[in-house]
């Protein structure tokens, strides 16, 4: 599971780098979605590779589109217990499904990955068990299978960190090349905390992105700087533009544009 991406490169797993568009269609958002986030655009090396539209109910995100598929988000109360992502590339219709368990503190536990091929075979690719010291997350450890390997053996594990609410620090044990990742943050709050209520599972720029990568949309505040102890190509400066209101606008990756975000109202 070794990645060399940076966080904000790995949005690419997701979206085709085919450069198209798909146009946002306000006859999916009700009025009171005048002012939320509609649409947004995603870049590789300064280049436009794909954007995305946000469709909603019952103030929760239901839908986002993308060129090839989307993805679907299931609710119980404003929890997500299913995301249901839908790949149509080549003609050809495959999906993967990941359900979400929670404990009596409606704090995330699990995570299991299964995924259905085009010819309708369906397994259990991947789990994800998370456990917490008192409210915050310190350890995850991802379990891994196939087709051909069907049994699930532990492939990742990470243990976090934190210097107040910000995850300072993340020890991951990829084999064979385990790995340090330290956090550098502003002082404000976290934007895609904003952006939506569950970020780590709504982000599409956090989508499949190992642990190491999960400080960003989990801290308190916006994290400046990834420095790695081995992966030294994957260091990263991290920048955050907000619009004339305060909203999150655009994310550079190493001073070139990652992500726009656009709103419904300007």
């Amino acid at each position: 599971m070794k990645k060399t991406l940076l966080f904000f490169g790995a949005v690419l797993l997701l979206l085709s780098s085919c450069q198209r568009e798909i146009e946002f269609d306000p006859a999916t958002q009700s009025s009171s979605d005048s002012c939320r986030l509609v649409k947004a655009y995603y870049y590789d090396n300064g280049m436009l590779t794909d954007s995305v539209t946000y469709e909603y109910k019952n103030d929760l995100v239901s839908k986002i589109n993308y060129w090839n598929g989307h993805l679907l988000f299931y609710y119980d109360g404003e929890k997500i217990i299913h995301r249901k992502q839908v790949d149509t590339t080549g003609g050809f219709v495959a999906s993967a499904d990941d359900y979400f368990s929670y404990n009596a503190a409606d704090q995330l536990t699990l995570i299991k990955k299964y995924e259905t091929t085009a010819a309708g075979v369906t397994f259990l690719f991947d789990s994800v068990l998370l456990s917490y010291t008192g409210n915050q997350l310190s350890r995850v450890q991802g379990y891994f299978a196939s087709l051909t390997t069907p049994v699930m053996s532990l492939d990742e594990e990470a243990v976090f960190t934190y210097t107040g609410n910000n995850i300072t620090q993340t020890i991951t044990d990829k084999q064979p090349d385990p790995e340090t990742a330290r956090y550098e943050y502003d002082n404000q709050p976290n934007y895609f905390r904003k952006l939506y209520r569950q970020p780590l599972l709504t982000e599409p720029l956090a989508l499949d992105v190992f642990f190491d990568n999960w400080p960003v949309t989990l801290s308190a505040n916006n994290v400046t700087r990834i420095t790695y102890t081995n992966e030294t190509a994957r260091n990263e400066v991290i920048d955050y533009v907000p619009d004339a209101k305060g909203r999150l606008s655009l994310v550079k990756s190493n001073g070139l544009t990652r992500v726009r975000y656009v709103y419904g109202c300007q």
